[in-house]
Parts: structure tokens; sequence; C-alpha cells
């Protein structure tokens, strides 16, 4: 009798063990799927854009800026490949780099190259349309990543990480939300502004 006391409270503690260790991986299963929620929510805004309506590209552009603005939303939805210069794939510093080029401005490759010049960021109040943004994981690293501001509070370009790679259209806020990023601006002074 002593012994059968004794097994089924060695059994109970078993069974109370098992019971806690899948309560752990429950918890942790419930975790990840939270996480993995959030990385769905981050691409599924990216594809959607955003709740609010982006503006649209100016109809009848008159200046260089309107035209560069143009030809930035002729390259949405180009898919993202690393190293991509044409219209068929893109980079982020290839997207740049061919929508300046199309308005007659040669830029060089690589987002840590485009970045000649550039000025922290303080505010957003210091964008133009056509200004490019750079991304450093600290004041001091090297440039990561590059957008274009369409203005209105609006980047275009192929998202920044934890975002689709295609070329799309989203809220800066989605970008500035992001607090492990720094992020700095260049404006470049077109022909018909000199």
């Amino acid at each position: 009798m002593k012994n059968a006391k004794h097994t089924s409270k060695g059994i109970f503690i078993a069974l109370f063990v098992v019971l806690a260790f899948l309560f752990v991986i429950l918890i942790m299963l419930f975790v990840n799927k939270l996480n993995i929620a959030k990385m769905i929510l981050n691409c599924d805004r990216a594809r959607v854009i955003s709740e609010e309506t982006p503006p649209p590209a100016p109809a009848k552009p008159k200046t260089e800026r309107e035209r560069l603005i143009v030809s930035a939303y002729s390259y949405l939805g180009v898919p993202y490949k690393f190293g991509g210069k044409t219209s068929n794939a893109l980079d982020c510093s290839g997207f740049t780099k061919l929508v300046y080029a199309d308005i007659g401005i040669k830029l060089p490759d690589g987002s840590y190259n485009q970045a000649v010049n550039e000025k922290p960021l303080k505010s957003v109040n210091d964008l133009k349309p056509g200004d490019l943004i750079f991304y450093r994981s600290s004041p001091t690293a090297q440039v990561k990543h590059i957008t274009m501001y369409r203005g209105d509070g609006w980047i275009i370009g192929t998202g920044t990480p934890g975002q689709v790679h295609d070329v799309s259209l989203y809220p800066l806020s989605d970008d500035l939300a992001h607090t492990d990023w720094v992020l700095t601006y260049r404006h470049i002074i077109l022909p018909d502004e000199k």
C-alpha cells in the first residue's frame, strides 16, 4: 500500500511536470503567434499601403520635381531584387538612381554613395517631395537603406525591413515608428530650381 501511494505521488508529480511543460510550450506558441501576427500585419500594411488614401501622382506635371514623382509612381509594384537596377527588378538604391535618371540626374550606385551632403532628419517639415531618406542602425553606422519622400507624409521605395520589398507607397509614420533607425535626408536641387 505504501508503494502504491508513493507510485501515485510520483505519477502525480510527473503529470504535473508534463502539464507545466505543455503550458510553457503553449505560452511560447502564443507569443510566437503574436509576433508572427505582427509581421503579417506589417507586411499587409505595406501591401495594402495603409488605411489612409495615398496622394495620387501629379496629373499634369509642370516642374522637374513633379516629373520626378510621376516617374517614381511608374515603378510601383516592381519586384525587389538585391542589386536590381532596371524596371524589371529594383533594390532600394537602384530605384532612386533610376527615378532620378528618368529626369536626367545621375546618382551613383549604392545607398551609402547617394548619401552625399545628407542632413539629420529633425522634422518631417524639412522634407520636400523627391528628397532621399537614408536609414542607419546608429548615427555612426553606414547607410543600410534608402527611400524617397513623396510628399504629404508619404514615402515611395522598396520598403524598409519588415515590409514588402516591392516598390510601394506607404506613410512615413510607419518608418518613424521604428526607433531603432536613425534617419537622414538629402535634398537635391533640380535643374529648373536653380
